[in-house]
């Protein structure tokens, strides 16, 4: 799909590199480094990250093989290219150094190994206090939610209860309302009585009248 000479393909053969090392057969492994580095330096722009990985793989395979100043040249441009690409105090230049130390020790440079073990270290170390302090703001930004969180479902909780009280104290007015009007119908039921009885009174009334006088 992407033909020999793609970056996918150079980035597949990288991966063969590695494991062929896993095995020991580092005379293969390192063909398909060779072929991996051509392939990005061809296609890529010079200061790209893969480049710097290659590179120091390429760099890490020589030190295997015994070839401790092929491995110091690779190692170094790769550390450059790592820090023109992320900065002199990034984790991934420290990825770098710790080879580039082990180098400087097999070649007797022990001063020089042990200020580069120093600066990688003192990046790793920096690195792990800057996740650190992301960490603390994370968790206390999670309190800070967790607080607002509860405070909210105690206002919901708070109108609820309200809401509940409010809806106790509407159905006890209809109930009270129902009641006056039962109330009231008894009443006007009543009071209807009372005067269906008083006309029919006086109907009755004013027929004996009407007699008594003829």
């Amino acid at each position: 799909v992407y033909g020999p000479d793609h970056p996918e393909v150079a980035t597949d053969l990288t991966l063969l590199a590695n494991n062929l090392q896993i095995l020991n057969q580092l005379d293969r492994a390192d063909a398909q480094f060779a072929r991996a580095l051509a392939i990005f330096r061809a296609k890529l722009e010079p200061g790209h990250h893969r480049i710097a990985t290659t590179l120091q793989g390429i760099g890490q395979l020589r030190f295997a093989q015994g070839r401790f100043a092929e491995a110091e040249t690779l190692l170094r441009e790769a550390l450059e290219l790592r820090r023109a690409r992320v900065g002199a105090n990034h984790v991934e230049v420290a990825e770098v150094l710790l080879p580039l130390a082990r180098c400087l020790v097999a070649t007797g440079r022990w001063e020089e190994a042990e200020a580069t073990w120093s600066e990688a270290l003192a990046m790793a170390a920096g690195q792990v206090a800057s996740a650190s302090e992301q960490l603390s703001a994370s968790a206390e930004e999670l309190s800070s939610g967790a607080q607002e969180q509860a405070s909210s479902l105690e206002e919901t909780s708070a109108s609820l209860e309200e809401i509940t009280s409010t809806v106790k104290q509407s159905a006890d007015n209809a109930r009270q309302a129902s009641s006056v009007a039962l109330s009231s119908r008894d009443s006007a039921d009543k009071g209807g009585e009372v005067v269906g009885t008083a006309v029919s009174a006086m109907a009755a009334m004013s027929l004996r009248i009407e007699s008594a006088t003829c």
